[in-house]
């Protein structure tokens, strides 16, 4: 792209790409080597060879991980700043890592990782850990005192326990009061100041939240209602893939898995569902037809979800193709509830594109 845009000033972006789509012996064989020098690797596909000998990267970041660069059994910023990269060396050889606070619940540690996103995605969560510790008093008041949370453990309960469902909804509250909008901290002056700087909002801001999440749950129980009962036996298809969807909304730890901004999409996600409730009788095949192509969609998803969870792979373009699913859903079955942009399968397949295969 940027050898063709200082030729001919034409921009071209980097998804437009599609080295999947390359004759085999037009893409560059790489080779790994090890530090003996011996090739313990080849291939053309730069993502499955970097997945593929990511334990043996963790395990030579630990063999030099030591306590200048790694901490553990943290409640407490730890003394070192924990910079966005660091440059380590080994045998000689330069290596990027990238630092980052990981939760372990009570206390925190720094680990070194090879992966920028990954490295970003845990300390953020490594961080919400640490506000949390060090709020502990506040935490109490929150748990005792925000408002329609009762309303919504009892509408969770059928679905899990009701201290995993406030668990997960004081980590999104420091989420969004702390860090949403702005640059995790990496210092001990940074989180001192991100805590001095936003604690006086985290009442209301918690307050907010808590009345939210009831408007999420109530909106999955309107349409879950509508759902019980028999039907008929040509709905069942349908019935299927809405109990599916409704399951990949709502499930333990739904609010730590959906980001703030999309979080707030659900209400508009539970009302393309009723929307689609009124109308699939009307065109029962086209109807069937869709769901066998969301379902590939979604087992396609499922694969590469699973197989970058195996690998603790963070890969923030595989989290919006997540979330372009469920805006192609209102497209073609809901579609006067509106979209946040114009997606399409072409839209989608794009996307895909930008993700990290792993398998």
């Amino acid at each position: 792209s940027l050898q063709i845009k200082r030729e001919t000033l034409i921009d071209i972006p980097l998804s437009e790409w599609q080295g999947e789509k390359l004759e085999a012996y037009l893409n560059l064989n790489i080779e790994v080597i090890s530090d003996q020098g011996k090739v313990i690797g080849t291939g053309k596909a730069l993502d499955a060879l970097q997945h593929q000998f990511a334990d043996q990267v963790d395990a030579s970041f630990a063999k030099f991980g030591t306590k200048a660069h790694e901490e553990k059994g943290l409640t407490r910023w730890p003394e070192q700043d924990v910079p966005e990269q660091q440059t380590l060396t080994q045998a000689g050889i330069k290596v990027t890592a990238f630092p980052a606070l990981v939760s372990h619940g009570e206390t925190v540690s720094v680990k070194m990782f090879d992966d920028r996103a990954t490295a970003l995605e845990t300390h953020r969560k490594g961080v919400i850990a640490l506000l949390r510790i060090s709020l502990s008093k506040e935490m109490k008041y929150l748990q005792k005192n925000l408002p329609k949370v009762r309303e919504s453990l009892l509408i969770f309960a059928p679905i899990g326990k009701k201290e995993l469902l406030l668990d997960d909804l004081l980590n999104a509250v420091l989420d969004k009061v702390f860090l949403d909008g702005q640059d995790l901290p990496r210092t001990k002056e940074e989180f001192e100041q991100t805590l001095l700087k936003n604690k006086p909002q985290l009442v209301s801001l918690a307050n907010e939240m808590a009345i939210q999440l009831h408007q999420v749950l109530s909106s999955y129980q309107k349409v879950a209602k509508q759902m019980k009962g028999s039907i008929p036996l040509p709905w069942t298809r349908v019935y299927g893939d809405l109990k599916q969807q409704l399951g990949q909304l709502i499930y333990p730890g739904f609010i730590g898995d959906t980001p703030l901004f999309w979080f707030g999409q659900l209400p508009r996600y539970f009302k393309g569902i009723e929307v689609r409730l009124d109308r699939f009788q009307n065109h029962l095949n086209k109807e069937n037809a869709l769901v066998t192509q969301c379902e590939q969609l979604w087992k396609n998803y499922a694969q590469q979800k699973k197989a970058h969870d195996d690998k603790n792979v963070y890969d923030p373009e595989l989290l919006k193709y997540r979330w372009l699913m469920e805006e192609y859903r209102v497209s073609i079955f809901a579609q006067n509830v509106g979209t946040l942009e114009p997606v399409s399968e072409k839209r989608l397949q794009k996307q895909w594109q930008l993700i990290k295969k792993i398998v």
